[in-house]
């Protein structure tokens, strides 16, 4: 039996650091372009507006420490920025800026809803990691074979964060 567990705020980092070097993706037969949530940021940044109320410059573009920082990236693909892309599409006076953001915004609130779905804030989240963790710890308490038994199961590093912290200190990243 293999157990799949997705480590969602790691793919959603990877999908963010992926947009971030590539600047455009295909998604749904559509182009999707990072350009449209900088254009968001300096759209906020010169009419001090706040129509997505926690982006910062390190949201648009991060260093190398702020990439492995989850928030950054979750708050990126928020709904606030997929709403902010909607209004500044329709409004007469930032619509030509935003031209073609459809996909964008329609990517922004799929990898929002996804991520609120497999991080557990929906019944359904719940259920699968609950699921996976009850399947994988019962396989690791009564093995098949007895010499690979443990005695108790820690859940809270099944994921990859502590290698990231760990390398990102021997690069020395900032």
């Amino acid at each position: 039996m293999v157990d799949w567990f997705i480590d969602v705020p790691h793919l959603i980092k990877c999908t963010r650091n992926h947009f971030l070097h590539h600047k455009i993706a295909q998604f749904a037969g559509h182009t999707v372009y990072h350009m449209f949530y900088q254009r968001v940021f300096e759209h906020q940044r010169l009419l001090g507006l706040k129509l997505v109320p926690k982006l910062k410059l390190a949201h648009i573009w991060p260093s190398t420490w702020q990439r492995m920082t989850v928030s950054l990236a979750t708050q990126l693909y928020s709904k606030h920025m997929a709403m902010a892309l909607k209004f500044l599409r329709e409004d007469k006076k930032t619509a030509h800026l935003f031209n073609g953001s459809e996909a964008t915004e329609k990517l922004t609130k799929l990898i929002n809803d996804t991520f609120d779905i497999l991080n557990g804030r929906h019944k359904d989240g719940w259920r699968l990691s609950i699921r996976s963790t009850i399947d994988l710890t019962e396989e690791l308490l009564n093995p098949k074979n007895p010499l690979e038994k443990y005695h108790f199961v820690l859940t809270a590093k099944w994921n990859q964060d502590a290698l990231e912290v760990y390398i990102c200190k021997k690069k020395k990243c900032k």
